[in-house]
């Protein structure tokens, strides 16, 4: 049976969902809206203007972009999260490159692929406003659902929780045509966050050794296995909703040195190409003989990862194939 977690929705978001699902049309937010949940000030008038004219653009093509997906399941659940699931389209989805066109058809693909890719009863979990618990053990959990932070930086989102379901870890993610699944973010809890920190330790221990971040990457790699997708890392000068100043001051998550721990390669797409065996997986013989024990239940444990999630992923998926080239 599946396991889930409320997101909680807002009234409002949930009727305008379900008026979708059944028939009707889901009204465009108005430009007041988006500006005050993105929190610009109409004072900020060179903002305010570009978010203007991308509001104007952005909603002659809405129509389209539900039509499309009407038949989707998934499509109410990501509309839950109400005005929030219109600024990807209005302003940056994933990789701040892509053009109005671009973003439009990422959410329209990002939606159609976790549709084939999940079983019923997690899409009907999804649109209750649920996360599906995909992973429990020893107190933690796994779960999937829609972006509950910036769905700028993808759409979904598979986020690593501990005691009173602390964030330990997040991933948010997207799907780009060519069956690629990017990873637009990787977050964790805030350093003064006391009991966070407490957990991150728990669950590394927990879980052989494996950091929260690299935990949650070995489940996407087992997704991205189970769905046949590469999986990509988004480099760091490309990334949504990062902004120059930020990148002055210096970035807390280093981007590059994770993925290269994790083995990626970056492209000429300027995404890093992430293999999908199983890197944190050690040979015994080059493992100090006191941790060998750690590194043999490591092993076991992402040898058993995919069977795991296979009851919550879709029966029709077909057999894992290698999309580790570049």
């Amino acid at each position: 049976m599946t396991n889930v977690i409320s997101m909680a929705p807002a009234a409002d978001s949930r009727a305008g969902a379900a008026a979708l699902a059944s028939g009707g049309a889901l009204a465009w937010p108005s430009l007041s809206a988006l500006l005050r949940h993105m929190r610009t000030s109409p004072l900020n008038l060179g903002r305010s203007l570009t978010m203007a004219v991308n509001h104007v653009r952005a909603r002659r093509l809405w129509s389209g972009l539900t039509g499309q997906l009407r038949e989707s399941p998934l499509l109410e659940a990501v509309l839950l999260r109400g005005t929030e699931a219109f600024t990807p389209l209005v302003r940056e989805l994933a990789d701040r490159r892509l053009s109005l066109a671009e973003r439009f058809e990422v959410y329209a693909l990002s939606v159609q692929t976790a549709d084939r890719l999940l079983s019923v009863t997690a899409q009907e979990e999804l649109r209750q406003g649920r996360r599906v618990v995909l992973l429990a053990q020893d107190g933690f959990q796994i779960d999937l659902g829609v972006n509950e932070y910036s769905m700028e930086e993808g759409l979904w989102s598979v986020t690593l929780r501990g005691a009173e379901g602390v964030r330990l870890s997040t991933a948010s993610l997207s799907f780009l045509p060519g069956d690629r699944l990017l990873v637009g973010c990787v977050q964790g809890p805030k350093m003064s966050d006391a009991l966070a920190l407490g957990e991150i330790r728990r669950a590394t221990h927990a879980f052989h050794g494996l950091r929260p971040p690299h935990l949650v990457l070995a489940v996407l790699k087992a997704l991205a296995r189970c769905g046949g997708q590469q999986l990509l890392g988004v480099d760091l000068r490309v990334k949504a909703r990062l902004r120059r100043h930020k990148l002055r001051q210096g970035y807390h998550f280093d981007y590059r040195t994770f993925w290269g721990e994790l083995g990626g390669t970056l492209n000429g797409d300027g995404h890093w190409v992430l293999p999908l065996d199983d890197s944190e997986q050690r040979q015994l013989s080059e493992v100090p003989a006191k941790k060998r024990s750690m590194y043999r239940r490591r092993n076991e444990w992402l040898a058993n990862l995919a069977p795991r999630l296979r009851p919550h992923l879709a029966p029709s998926l077909r057999p894992p194939v290698d999309r580790t080239a570049a």
